[in-house]
């Protein structure tokens, strides 16, 4: 499972105004609390919404949970892989990491909701 701290994500993808999809899988009730951007797709219903992701199938995928172990990114991440999706990264210690390092910046995307 490929990661990505966030300085990287910052500097190869959001400095340089290269087109990636920030895929946050958190709950409801966590991104109501803290949204930085990207597309809401919680981990419980990627399979069921595979469909929406399909034009991202070529391009970076940047998975975003909530804590330092990204358990739900990671679990999105391997159903996405699984699903031949080329380049997925799980943003490394997730949005607590981003939110440390880049206070309130919100991270652009190809898709948000």
């Amino acid at each position: 499972m490929r990661r990505i701290e966030p300085a990287h994500l910052k500097k190869k993808y959001i400095d340089k105004g290269v087109d990636f999809l920030l895929l946050d899988v958190r709950d409801y009730q966590d991104r109501n609390k803290r949204n930085v951007g990207g597309y809401h797709l919680p981990v419980g219903t990627i399979v069921a919404s595979i469909r929406l992701l399909a034009a991202y199938k070529n391009k970076p995928i940047i998975v975003m949970c909530k804590a330092p172990g990204n358990r739900a990114a990671k679990q999105a991440a391997s159903i996405l892989t699984a699903r031949h999706f080329k380049d997925v990264q799980v943003l490394n210690g997730g949005i607590y990491r981003w939110r440390y390092k880049y206070k309130r910046e919100t991270i652009p995307s190809l898709m948000e909701n």
